[in-house]
């Protein structure tokens, strides 16, 4: 058997092949917990956790831990005898299948790194080999001469550090915050020194094993001049360390140490040292469970209110785990606050007239166009000569029906929220850059500004879900469903009441546009988001069936590296969220699946601009991909629809040849912000006016082309 990640929250019991290797037993830590609850950067879904293996070689009877990397063994650190930091370095558990599992085998064409085990009649006890080569790693970045160690965190990695470092005449003391566990350690480890608080500092290095970003800071300021901080456990994501903290690296002569997994000769000492010292090992132990009871103890291990936990496979199924009839192991996550949204609605028309009840987008006959185009010819000017702006004046009179169009009113809307992909690094900035970049639009010194202020254009910025603190001011409207989407790499993005939503709260900000100003006859949409170009690339993917490489762009400026990370991501993405076979994906769903907070509502004011015969002005990547979705809940909208430049990002391209749409300028923007929308509007008015006021052939008395009889209206 072996136990499939299947999604967040969710685990599967499936038969496993028998393999040469057998897996006897895996240890559960922290980072399982976590996969499993959260997921990981790395995690590739579905998958088979756990990397902490002891296994049995079938044919020979001999019993091996297992490095859990496979490592290319070509590149200059592999050379070099780093192969831990391999820059295409495959993990078990995360790239690959791993050991909560009967059997074990490399992937295709790769072989383990395999450290034998000494005969023991504990070798459940070796699951440890791998956290404790971790520690040891770690240490070696510790100078021969220190003299004392602060360990933060008192579980499992806390006290193989503080175990360690007594072995080695270290002085070492753990700080842990929870009152459950210091009872726990004093109960089983009467003799380790555990303190909730501390009253002195000038440590000679710090140990951070736990995941608080509190304690990364705490430890830099709690270290001697010259000390070290052995940096081992990733901290909390999105917090905020203080650059005074920071200067203090620089005046200490501070040494800060990432060390991160470990190599396998780390494990060689680790399988040593635990051959002399199981009895300290053996008390270690929680309990060793089996396969199905993972989700149950998962939250506890990840929470750190116990030690550990070793998964036996073998071991019969634990019956208040057993699952239903098809093995399905599950464990829900909690549901963000419903929302007040019919989520009923299945079929494109249904989800329009709740968006827009009693007020439908009227289609665009071509004869309406047909008069327009008729009235243009007539102009005083060879045929076809003013090119796409003849085009422009054409799609505005049928739009306004009229053939003498008028710009009286302008509205630029941006939506602004963030991504929980950008989690996965597939950004060149940090997601506080969006709350930052709302703030300096509030302030009225982005680009957007200066533009709007230009050209005359109604600025609102809609906040539809922004993490960081937004400062209150009149020009935001505040339209927030929650603190950015979730990590659409291992899970939906939203909930599909959040999805529609999004689509109603866009429909309202641009409503409330209408309402504050009177009728707008153009209407510009832009987006503020980190992460949100890989959300874009995924929505025209996953409508388009172009693959990952043929929609990713570099976004805010990554480099090549980065720009593979995001490849990368966008095939988990298209992988996890795709359509099956034969099926396709509509608009609601793919929105869902990997769209963003601020893209459901620019769709949703595309659709209200629309049904109100206001022309749509779409800017780059994210508000085209926002009418790619528009468009597939309401394929009408596209006659109103104008795509102000052609994006620089490769999946731009793709997305107008979706829509059938050609964009009008090309300058290589890629800002966003709807930057190119307000420079393409005075091209627009310009289209207005030479439908409105330039003469015809017969005003400027030339004779007309034979058959061309001038249309009074449309």
């Amino acid at each position: 058997m072996k136990l499939v990640l299947q999604g967040l929250g969710q685990a599967g019991l499936e038969e496993s092949p028998r393999g040469r290797l057998e897996v006897e037993y895996c240890g559960v830590c922290r980072t399982d917990g976590k996969l499993y609850l959260e997921g990981q950067r790395d995690l590739h879904l579905p998958r088979v956790p756990g990397h902490e293996a002891v296994v049995r070689d079938r044919q020979e009877g001999q019993r091996f831990v297992l490095w859990p990397g496979i490592a290319c063994g070509v590149c200059r650190d592999c050379r070099d005898g780093r192969e831990h930091r391999c820059s295409t370095i495959r993990i078990m558990g995360f790239h690959f299948d791993g050991a909560f599992a009967t059997a074990l085998a490399p992937p295709r064409g790769s072989s383990f790194v395999m450290i034998p085990v000494p005969p023991t009649d504990h070798p459940e006890l070796y699951t440890f080999a791998e956290p404790l080569g971790c520690v040891f790693h770690a240490f070696d970045n510790l100078e021969a001469a220190t003299r004392s160690l602060l360990i933060y965190g008192g579980g499992t990695l806390g006290l193989m550090a503080w175990y360690l470092a007594r072995d080695r005449g270290i002085p070492a003391v753990i700080l842990e915050r929870s009152q459950e566990k210091i009872d726990l350690l004093a109960r089983r480890f009467p003799a380790v020194p555990v303190r909730k608080e501390l009253h002195n500092s000038g440590y000679g290095a710090v140990f951070c094993a736990c995941s608080d970003y509190q304690a990364f800071c705490s430890g830099i300021a709690r270290l001697a001049k010259g000390g070290v901080l052995l940096h081992f456990s990733g901290i909390t994501k999105n917090e905020t360390v203080s650059t005074n903290l920071l200067n203090s690296i620089h005046y200490k002569e501070l040494t800060l140490a990432g060390t991160y997994g470990l190599h396998p000769r780390d494990m060689e000492r680790a399988v040593d040292f635990i051959s002399r010292e199981e009895t300290f090992f053996s008390s270690l132990v929680e309990e060793i469970i089996s396969l199905d009871a993972f989700p149950e103890r998962a939250r506890e291990v990840y929470q750190g209110k116990r030690l550990k936990y070793i998964i036996d496979p073998r071991k019969k199924a634990f019956s208040a785990y057993s699952g239903d009839s098809s093995g399905t192991v599950s464990c829900v996550a909690a549901s963000r606050e419903p929302l007040a949204v019919a989520d009923s609605a299945t079929g494109p028309g249904e989800i329009l007239d709740i968006l827009l009840p009693g007020c439908a987008i009227e289609p665009i006959p071509e004869t309406a166009g047909s008069a327009a185009r008729h009235r243009m010819d007539l102009k005083a000017k060879p045929l076809g000569s003013l090119g796409a702006l003849e085009d422009l004046a054409v799609q505005l009179c049928a739009v306004q029906k009229t053939l003498a169009p008028r710009i009286e009113r302008k509205a630029m809307v941006i939506f602004a929220a963030d991504h929980g992909v950008a989690e996965e690094g597939v950004s060149a900035y940090p997601p506080e850059v969006t709350a930052r970049m709302v703030d300096t639009f509030a302030r009225g010194r982005a680009a957007i500004n200066v533009l709007s202020r230009l050209h005359g254009l109604d600025l609102t910025v809609v906040d539809m879900g922004v993490r960081g603190a937004v400062t209150p001011q009149g020009q935001i409207v505040n339209k927030r469903i929650g603190p950015g989407t979730r990590n659409s790499a291992l899970q939906e993005a939203m909930t599909p009441r959040e999805a529609l939503e999004s689509l109603r709260r866009g429909r309202e900000a641009f409503q409330e546009v209408m309402e504050r100003g009177g009728p707008v006859d153009l209407a510009g949409f832009g987006e503020m988001g980190i992460g949100n170009t890989t959300a874009a690339s995924a929505i025209i993917a996953l409508a388009t069936g172009k693959t990952a490489s043929e929609v990713a762009g570099r976004g805010t400026g990554l480099d090549d590296q980065g720009l593979r990370r995001k490849i990368e991501v966008l095939e988990k993405m298209i992988a996890l969220h795709g359509a099956p076979p034969g099926e396709r994906l509509d608009g609601l769903a793919i929105l869902r699946s990997v769209g963003g907070f601020e893209i459901g509502g620019i769709a949703g004011a595309l659709l209200a601009a629309a049904s109100a015969r206001a022309m749509v002005v779409l800017d780059g990547l994210i508000s085209t991909a926002a009418g790619v979705i528009a468009v597939m809940i309401e394929p009408a909208v596209r006659d109103y629809m104008v795509v102000s430049h052609a994006s620089v990002e490769r999946g731009h391209r793709a997305a107008c040849e979706f829509l059938g749409v050609r964009p009008l300028l090309d300058l290589s923007l890629r800002l966003g912000e709807g930057s190119g929308a307000a420079l393409a509007m005075p091209v627009i008015e310009s289209a207005a006016a030479i439908m409105r006021e330039m003469a015809s052939l017969e005003e400027a008395g030339l004779v007309p082309p034979p058959g061309l009889i001038p249309p009074t209206s449309i």
